[in-house]
């Protein structure tokens, strides 16, 4: 292995081995970081170091503190950006007798010898830069495989191109203008439809709103917003759950401080273990969090899997919990398989339910300036902003995007405000996750005639699931009658409700 531009981790650094590596590797071109309990011959290395390698650092810190191992790691990692390697060389002697021998003395000896390189290695081990490069390696073979398959037909996945076949369906039909209704992803359907096509437009109902000029000229900037709208959601059902009491399974002390408490753990500690033998790790973690936020109807659930998650980690407390009236209506298992799953989805019979579409589309659409190998710090950063989602949402279209094989972007991308004979109709919900408020807000700015209808409810989307939405839609669709402005709907049924 040549250690020329890489960044290595040694505990035990400030004698023996520990110590005479250090300079060694320093010397042979790698970024050393380097930690002991002493720090004034800590410094003395470090000097050593720094003649070959001046970016290299210490920490002084005792090992046989296992949070403050575990945080050594990780502040490491931050520092440098990545770690190519860690040469665990911390370790104690302990030369007593047996019948002078201590349980402190055995628990030291164990938490230095063994316990803290275990717990810092499980902390690294999500986020070590060999998974980092396995994973854009495989996002590579991924665009390479669809360019294979799908072949010319990536070159017209532009919902530009969505927008033409939209209104050759239309005018198939004998229709003079058109009726629409999109959610989600077809809200960007909608908008650029009505600026093609203002005149054949007629009533336009887009709900779950993208924000097209940001979406359309910076992808990466557009993917980063996108990523608060879950953070921002995460807060107020935190939130609403705090104040609704034994409504929520999860309300018991401070469920913010509680969700962050179990995120670390899995992110520092590693996967917890569920009584009934199912594992959960960091990644399905936040995975079955960002998809249950999704859907209104399923926080209640939500709450039940994260109390039932944070009483393996407080067994002590878990006996109070048992003692509730309301019992967790589904289980962990369940938040995790369906988590993926859209509201109204049938739940498929087979393994495979992705739609390669999702890529096809938003790599050809959002512009990214940024290359793949910049994703692991660029996932580094998100996560110090955005600390639940951040670095699950940045390997997402921000590491797909920068490779992916396309010869040319035939886009439309913009101007978003020629005038349309009706308002179109815009929904936006406080704490959608995936399209947050803002984005409705700032589509109803950025089309020529639009009207926003906001709703007091999570969950993406919302039609369906309020009556009072749903009536002025109907109203819209079929008499043209637009909402008086400012209006704000409430949903059907509340995020925890209650037996009374």
């Amino acid at each position: 292995m040549t250690w020329h531009g890489r960044t290595v981790w040694i505990t035990g650094a400030s004698s023996g081995i520990g110590a005479a590596l250090a300079p060694i590797l320093a010397e042979r071109g790698a970024t050393v970081g380097i930690a002991a309990r002493r720090a004034n011959r800590l410094e003395e290395v470090l000097e050593r170091c720094k003649q070959h390698s001046p970016d290299s650092r210490m920490w002084s810190v005792d090992l046989s503190d296992l949070d403050a191992a575990v945080k050594l790691g990780l502040d490491a990692w931050d520092a440098f950006g990545g770690l190519d390697a860690v040469i665990h060389n911390a370790a104690i002697p302990k030369r007593v007798h047996t019948s002078r021998m201590t349980y402190d003395d055995v628990d030291e000896t164990m938490n230095i010898n063994f316990a803290s390189p275990v717990r810092m290695t499980m902390a690294l081990l999500p986020i070590t830069k060999q998974e980092e490069r396995e994973t854009l390696n495989a996002l590579r073979d991924y665009g390479r495989f669809c360019d294979r398959f799908a072949g010319p037909l990536l070159e017209e996945m532009s919902t530009e191109n969505v927008a033409r076949d939209l209104d050759r369906m239309r005018a198939a039909v004998g229709d003079k203008q058109l009726n629409f209704l999109g959610f989600s992803y077809g809200t960007l359907i909608g908008a650029t439809y009505v600026n093609m096509f203002p005149n054949r437009s007629r009533a336009i109902v887009i709900d779950g709103n993208v924000d097209p000029n940001l979406r359309l000229h910076d992808g990466l900037e557009y993917d980063r917003q996108r990523t608060n709208g879950f953070e921002i959601s995460l807060d107020a059902f935190l939130r609403k759950c705090d104040a609704a009491g034994e409504a929520c399974a999860f309300s018991d002390g401070n469920p913010r401080a509680k969700f962050d408490e179990l995120r670390t753990y899995l992110r520092r500690t590693g996967p917890i273990t569920l009584p009934d033998g199912s594992v959960v790790a960091i990644d399905t973690f936040t995975d079955a969090v960002a998809g249950t936020l999704y859907d209104l109807t399923a926080l209640a659930d939500l709450a039940a899997a994260l109390q039932e998650m944070y009483d393996v980690i407080h067994p002590p407390a878990a006996a109070a919990t048992q003692r509730r009236a309301q019992a967790p209506t589904q289980s962990v298992q369940a938040i995790l398989g369906n988590a993926k799953q859209a509201k109204l989805d049938i739940r498929p019979d087979t393994p495979y339910s992705s739609d390669d579409s999702y890529a096809a589309v938003n790599c050809t659409d959002k512009p990214f300036r940024n290359k793949a190998s910049q994703i692991p710090a660029i996932a580094d950063q998100w996560e110090r902003q955005l600390p639940t989602f951040g670095r699950y949402l940045a390997w997402a279209d921000p590491a797909i995007c920068p490779n992916w094989p396309l010869d040319h972007r035939d886009v439309y991308s913009g101007p978003w405000n020629r005038r349309t004979p009706n308002p179109v109709l815009v929904y936006g919900n406080f704490y959608d996750p995936a399209t947050q408020y803002e984005f409705a807000r700032r589509m109803t700015r950025e089309l020529g005639n639009a009207r926003l209808v906001s709703v007091d409810a999570f969950g993406h989307t919302i039609l369906g699931f309020s009556a009072c939405a749903d009536d002025i839609a109907t109203s819209y669709l079929i008499e043209l009658t637009a909402p008086r402005p400012g209006i704000v709907c409430q949903p059907d049924i509340p995020p925890f409700p209650t037996s009374a």
